[in-house]
């Protein structure tokens, strides 16, 4: 027979004993003490879980026919804002060669450039770093993401001439431009819809 020992004086007592039959020790755990209270404490938990589940689609907006929709998705031009800054994609082109005459970037073979000029405004109270400064990435429609290309930007700038701010803060109303340059296969790219996305949350259609 299986052996443990008694919680209080240390007995040796059969491991099946729910009482020390030298101290009378209850030997039971708090669960198997109070079987009802651990079974309200198991459905407490499940509707917990259930009311969770529920909340992560109660804000879904749906269509007449029951099917999800995305979210809001703008167009070239719009003027997207938060507390920080508006922001507004200007142009979005392709080109086989960005740069000037002598200084100039091509994509690699079967590649092609998407050229995106935007502005941003600071339309807070306060200076905005410039490790706060908005982020730009192409995306397509499985979702993928792609970095801007920073050789290839930097050839298109000379360009564009861009105001924007490398090092220096941001302030209050100040407006500057900006651009970024993705290198995407052409196929790829004359294919499917496609997308920037501002910050990770904001989605802009451009092809």
């Amino acid at each position: 027979m299986a052996m443990k020992k008694c919680k209080e004086c240390g007995e040796e007592i059969s491991s099946s004993a729910k009482k020390c039959p030298k101290c009378g020790k209850d030997q039971r755990n708090f669960f198997m003490k109070h079987p009802v209270l651990y079974t309200i404490l198991i459905l407490m938990i499940i509707g917990i879980v259930a009311g969770s589940g529920s909340d992560n689609t109660g804000n879904t907006t749906v269509t007449s026919t029951g099917n999800q929709v995305q979210e809001t998705v703008y167009n070239i031009g719009d003027a997207i804002s938060n507390e920080k800054y508006e922001i507004t994609i200007k142009n979005v082109s392709t080109a086989t060669k960005v740069g000037s005459q002598y200084l100039n970037s091509q994509p690699a073979e079967g590649g092609v450039y998407v050229c995106v000029d935007f502005t941003y405004k600071n339309v807070s109270t306060e200076p905005i770093s410039s490790w706060d400064f908005p982020t730009v990435e192409l995306v397509d429609s499985n979702g993928v993401e792609y970095s801007s290309d920073v050789s290839a930007s930097s050839y298109y700038a000379t360009e564009k001439d861009p105001n924007r701010k490398v090092l220096s803060d941001l302030n209050p109303g100040i407006t500057v431009t900006d651009n970024k340059v993705f290198e995407i296969a052409e196929e790829s790219y004359n294919q499917g819809e496609w997308y920037l996305v501002v910050d990770n949350n904001t989605k802009i259609k451009v092809k």
